[in-house]
């Protein structure tokens, strides 16, 4: 699993710039678009933007007259990393730039979708549900059905809005959905993973000691090879032994 060896999948990105690859433009700009992703989730925020700045600003180097949708890619994925850093000012920033982008090259309002969903996530961490719906609400019913990524903002919004015991169903309806074959990418993996920890808080939050547990545990089993230091990891601990006077540290 992508989330739970992410120092392997930096390094992956890495032998990908250095190798064989390195001349093809295209899985050039790839490369430092899924380095600088799974370095923002490793919390090395700077390195990240680093590279996603170059995924774009190499795009453009390259598509000078041609249709180029990386950069659209790079904001999204720079204000992914900017709200999981807390920095939502950014975020927004990074948002309105794909929309300037867009609309300046009048390309295809589907592009959009990548807008919407951004200011999405941004209102769903800042806690403001009317306005997180109104973001879900504006994507493409193609995006917002199949996306992996709107999929689970559908689901952190009905936690947001207190129907808690839907969004526990639909967090576990998502994570077995996503552990079939046919869902081998990124974005299912991260969100395959992080199920169990979000059940673990929303029964953590209705007061059910016992399914808290039961599912913090689980996060933690399969969070086993994960860096010491992710947030997550480190909160699911913490808990787990405030609730059950259990020290998880290995």
């Amino acid at each position: 699993d992508v989330y739970k060896r992410q120092d392997n999948g930096v390094q992956v990105g890495r032998l990908w710039l250095k190798g064989g690859f390195y001349g093809i433009e295209e899985m050039e700009i790839e490369a430092r678009l899924t380095l600088g992703e799974f370095l923002g989730i490793a919390g090395d925020f700077a390195r990240a933007y680093q590279e996603l700045a170059s995924a774009g600003k190499l795009s453009e180097d390259i598509y000078t007259e041609t249709y180029n949708t990386w950069p659209v890619q790079a904001d999204y994925l720079t204000g992914v990393t900017a709200v999981r850093e807390g920095d939502h000012d950014a975020a927004r920033s990074a948002a309105a730039g794909i929309r300037r982008y867009v609309e300046t090259k009048q390309y295809d309002e589907a592009l959009l979708d990548y807008y919407y969903m951004l200011l999405c996530n941004v209102y769903l961490d800042e806690g403001n549900a009317p306005d997180a719906a109104a973001m879900l609400g504006s994507i493409s019913p193609l995006m917002r059905h199949h996306n992996p990524c709107c999929k689970a903002m559908a689901v952190e919004l009905k936690a947001l809005r207190g129907e808690t015991e839907q969004a526990i169903r639909e967090y576990l309806t998502l994570s077995r959905e996503f552990s079939d074959a046919q869902y081998n990418f990124f974005d299912h993996f991260m969100i395959r993973s992080l199920a169990d920890y979000r059940v673990a808080r929303l029964y953590d939050e209705m007061g059910d000691r016992e399914q808290a547990i039961a599912y913090y545990r689980k996060a933690l089993d399969q969070w086993a090879d994960a860096d010491p230091d992710l947030p997550e990891l480190i909160a699911a601990k913490q808990r787990l032994k405030e609730l059950a006077g259990i020290n998880h540290d290995r």
